[in-house]
């Protein structure tokens, strides 16, 4: 990871900052992007300026995305990665979720995705090289009661990441996911008491290990395995 740079969304807090942390002490340099600017300011410190710049913004929104493409390029040199961390959940009854809740959501968790690979992809592309990891949850795979607009938004993460793998293939850019179970953070506050959560530095480790692979793959818990791709 040594003089890579790379974009991790979501840093402020849990997988996001955990990610940065990792990819910090592995070598790279981290542009990191949270809505918190009091969260960036204090691990930019914990990572050193040499190492770490922020993008204080909304994810959901085109010119945050632009703006920390931007940074990796004019403060790095250059973009190798983008981690799509960046999401929120809702817990209840479908039909108790106000529209709002459900619009901002999708807007997190799907639309965020969609704007930062879209930004990053030109630069990568026409470098022939990159790599951009999409975080999404085992409840992409399978749907929760409780939390259909969460699952929805990550099935939704997994079939992106799919398609745009299928649409850059051989043209020297990746595009893995990864899958995790439940994690201990204060997103997921219950699985505190559960033995089997995943912590946020086990997530770390995999992203960076599938940074370094250099292939699309897809990731559940933490197991790796080849993302199918039809061959040309």
């Amino acid at each position: 990871m040594s003089g890579q740079v790379f974009i991790v969304t979501g840093a402020g807090r849990g997988i996001g900052r955990a990610v940065a942390l990792d990819l910090a002490a592995a070598g790279a340099r981290v542009v990191l992007v949270a809505r918190t600017a009091t969260d960036l300011a204090q691990l930019v410190d914990e990572i050193g300026e040499d190492r770490a710049t922020a993008v204080a913004g909304d994810v959901a929104e085109e010119r945050t995305a632009a703006a920390a493409v931007a940074r990796a390029q004019q403060w790095g040199g250059a973009l190798d990665g983008v981690v799509n961390n960046a999401g929120i959940g809702w817990s209840g009854p479908i039909h108790d979720m106000p529209f709002d809740a459900w619009r901002r959501l999708m807007d997190v968790n799907v639309t965020g995705v969609f704007l930062f690979t879209k930004a990053a992809l030109p630069v990568m592309l026409a470098r022939g090289q990159g790599h951009i990891v999409n975080i999404a949850s085992g409840a992409g795979r399978v749907g929760m009661a409780g939390s259909a607009a969460y699952s929805a938004s990550k099935f939704a993460v997994i079939g992106f990441t799919e398609a745009v793998g299928l649409e850059v293939r051989n043209r020297g850019v990746k595009v893995s996911v990864v899958e995790p179970g439940s994690v201990q953070t204060s997103f997921s506050a219950g699985a505190a008491s559960r033995d089997w959560a995943l912590q946020p530095q086990d997530v770390a480790r995999v992203v960076r290990s599938v940074l370094a692979t250099g292939s699309n793959v897809w990731v559940r818990e933490a197991f790796v395995s080849p993302l199918r791709v039809p061959k040309s």
